[in-house]
């Protein structure tokens, strides 16, 4: 074994692997599988350097997120205080409501992020966006692709 002193770095380097930005994810996706690479530089159409993608981040594109070693998961409900929580707005009304001791429900949706939509009675474009129920304040804390991400509630007084 060889300390990194003594490792030539020209030996264990490989060849850039280019594609255009426009490459289609699924022909991407069996090129690096094919070729045995783990990554691809995106090149626009000026040839200048327009990003970098993972075999990881294709199948995230298509799967979902996949959680490795080196993510850290966030919990689905955080609580900052006695009143307030962070919710994952792909949690279901149901979840939030057996930890929260709440009695929410919807007849158009299932998550709590959905739910906040149909109290704001649109799809939120950006954060900050609150809304008032009952004894509880719902604020719109991050959102990604039209999709509620996390939702912060307060909880005031007695319910």
């Amino acid at each position: 074994m060889h300390g990194f002193n003594e490792v030539n770095i020209r030996n264990i380097l490989r060849n850039p692997y280019f594609v255009p930005v426009t490459k289609n994810i699924d022909v991407l996706f069996k090129e690096l599988q094919e070729s045995n690479n783990h990554m691809a530089i995106l090149i626009d159409e000026y040839g200048g350097f327009a990003g970098i993608v993972t075999i990881e981040d294709l199948i995230e594109e298509i799967m979902g997120n996949i959680f490795d070693e080196y993510d850290d998961a966030e919990p689905d409900i955080k609580k900052l205080d006695n009143n307030t929580y962070i919710v994952n707005g792909l949690l279901s009304i149901n979840e939030v409501n057996d930890y929260l001791s709440l009695d929410l429900e919807s007849e158009h949706s299932d998550t709590i992020g959905g739910f906040v939509v149909d109290l704001i009675d649109n799809i939120p474009n950006e954060v900050n966006e609150t809304v008032e129920y009952n004894n509880m304040i719902f604020k719109v804390e991050e959102v990604k692709e039209k999709r509620i991400e996390k939702v912060r509630i307060i909880i005031r007084g007695e319910m």
